[in-house]
């Protein structure tokens, strides 16, 4: 499916693909053209549709309010005004669902805001395309609506934008927003210890503890997670490094080779974990259920088909072993990606010797810092950094300066530390045989990552003074 994006010289139409682009409809099945539209201008402007439709799927689930009110009142959009679209906002927010017993707000203010500010972009874009002079200015009986402006990025960098958004006065007042945390190690032990003890099938355990080590060890977000294949793991092993590479969430199109995507530093010992989950484990089930059929060669599938899991499964799985490990605060995948963000903003600190944020902040005007921290985090900009960069810095308050020393010696610790909770879960499960088997595959990995801060810490008098031009 393609959408229009210009007209040539030649007086023919240019267009962009549209893949996974929502095709919106009335609640009868009849299509609302108006929305569709909306949705072709916001796919001109290369909006995420990764992951069952990405941003252009949050436009569509917002709009999907109005779109049912409008149905049921009869009511086209270009005909709403302001008591109509105050009556839809105070049906958002006084909407109950039963809890037990008892009843709750089907949503919180802030999400009706969120939906309120989507249709009245929405709305904007219906009075340009109708030709209605003060939609949204409240003029003439319209809705009375107002553009608001806000300055998101950090307070002393150039990043620092304007950022536009609508405001109703039927808005209810916003509520804080709860601010999410890095996981505790101790959370991460618990979820593999429950991966291994709460009774699932050997498969279904395997791709369990294989989805939390790569959660930790790379800090994707699910959506990129789910993308890793089994060739990406190869080449990874491979590598001098090694790096793994994740194709970025972010501006994701449909097809994953023109997909922007970066290189992360891995262990060996995490990838020699994930190869034999790979042969052992995964092999076998494709054999099993896609016997005849080419394996689509993704890393994570279903226990049942054979076919790759979705984010949300991956989601899913965290809340399975999270509820099994008897967790009562939070454990999400996303949380993986903020520690793993704060602790490699923790080393890059300690390598480039910066005593404080102004320091991290000047470097990273500079373009060479700019894409290290861009290789290790996934970050290009220093105001969604705000949050990594304090808890980085009180991570590093209290150490002494022999940390610096150790900056890649304690990420292979950690690597071993989960090898090591994964092999006494294991050593009922395997033959002795096998068992020893999988322990000289794990120090071997091991020789191969010490083995390289080895030899990246012996320079010689000229590599040294070449590391110091080139840094």
């Amino acid at each position: 499916m393609v959408v229009f994006s210009s007209m040539s010289e030649m007086g023919e139409a240019n267009t962009v693909a549209a893949g996974a682009v929502p095709l919106p409809k009335w609640p009868d099945g009849r299509w609302c053209h108006e929305v569709a539209l909306f949705l072709g201008k916001a796919t001109r402007r290369n909006l995420s549709r990764f992951s069952k439709g990405g941003t252009l799927r949050t436009y569509v689930n917002n709009l999907s309010h109005l779109v049912r009110f409008c149905w049921r009142k009869n009511c086209p959009f270009d005909e709403l005004n302001d008591s109509i679209f105050t009556a839809f906002i105070q049906g958002l927010t006084k909407e109950k669902e039963k809890d037990g017993l008892e009843s709750k707000d089907v949503r919180n203010a802030n999400t009706v805001c969120n939906i309120g500010r989507r249709s009245l972009d929405f709305l904007s874009f219906v009075g340009e395309l109708h030709g209605i002079d003060g939609f949204l200015d409240g003029s003439g009986g319209h809705i009375k609506a107002e553009k608001r402006a806000i300055a998101v990025g950090s307070h002393n960098s150039r990043s620092r934008k304007l950022v536009y958004y609508w405001h109703h006065h039927s808005f209810p007042e916003p509520v804080p927003v709860e601010k999410r945390h890095l996981i505790g190690i101790d959370y991460v032990s618990r979820l593999r210890r429950a991966a291994v003890t709460c009774g699932s099938e050997p498969f279904v355990m395997q791709r369990r503890l294989v989805m939390l080590r790569v959660l930790e060890a790379t800090g994707g977000r699910r959506s990129e997670i789910a993308l890793i294949t089994v060739g990406d793991i190869e080449e990874a092993l491979a590598t001098e490094g090694p790096f793994l590479k994740l194709y970025s969430a972010k501006k994701m199109g449909m097809d994953k080779s023109k997909n922007p995507h970066r290189f992360v530093k891995v262990t060996f010992n995490d990838l020699e974990y994930i190869r034999r989950y790979i042969e052992v484990f995964r092999a076998p089930l494709i054999e099993r259920t896609l016997s005849g059929s080419k394996d689509h060669g993704y890393l994570l599938i279903s226990e049942t088909s054979g076919t790759p899991i979705r984010d949300t499964t991956i989601t899913g799985e965290v809340r399975t072993l999270r509820i099994a490990a008897k967790i009562t605060g939070k454990a999400h995948p996303h949380l993986f990606r903020h520690r793993f963000v704060t602790i490699r903003l923790k080393d890059l600190i300690l390598s480039h010797k910066l005593a404080n944020r102004s320091e991290f902040e000047l470097k990273f005007k500079m373009a060479g810092f700019m894409k290290e921290v861009a290789e290790q985090t996934g970050h290009k900009s220093l105001g969604t950094l705000d949050h990594y960069i304090d808890w980085a810095f009180i991570e590093l308050s209290g150490e002494d300066g022999a940390a610096s020393n150790h900056v890649d010696l304690a990420r292979v610790a950690a690597s071993v530390e989960s090898s090591v909770a994964e092999l006494k879960a294991l050593r009922e499960q395997l033959s002795a045989d096998d068992f020893t088997l999988e322990v000289m595959r794990r120090y071997e990995a091991l020789a191969r990552d010490v083995g390289a801060i080895e030899k990246r810490h012996r320079r010689g008098p000229g590599g040294q003074k070449l590391h110091d031009v080139t840094q």
